[in-house]
């Protein structure tokens, strides 16, 4: 007699992407929004739709994060182009003057 064994699903969910984008047309016009998804390793999967106001919080998450890198680029480039920093004034935000989209 044959036994078949039913290999259960793993329950070891990862979060696998994470997508905002800015809605150039439609509903969302001039907004953000996007999808997040989660794998288990086992080719299951599931994705929700993040909606204009929860992107928003995760916008205002990271933009602190984003202004100091876009600065530390900003640094990057115009010393491997050999320019003055004279030349450029760059400085660094003040957290209360992060915009929040």
């Amino acid at each position: 007699m044959e036994t078949t064994q039913t290999k259960l699903p793993k329950d070891d969910w990862k979060l696998d992407s994470i997508k905002l984008d800015f809605m150039a047309y439609g509903e969302n016009k001039g907004k953000y929004e996007g999808k997040i998804s989660f794998s288990n390793g086992q080719f299951e999967y599931f994705t929700f739709k993040i909606n204009p106001d929860m992107a928003e919080r995760y916008i205002h998450l990271m933009s602190k994060d984003i202004v100091t890198s876009a600065n530390a680029l900003g640094e990057r480039l115009i010393e491997s182009l050999g320019l003055a920093k004279e030349e450029f004034k760059i400085s660094k935000p003040e957290p209360d003057l992060i915009p929040i989209i």
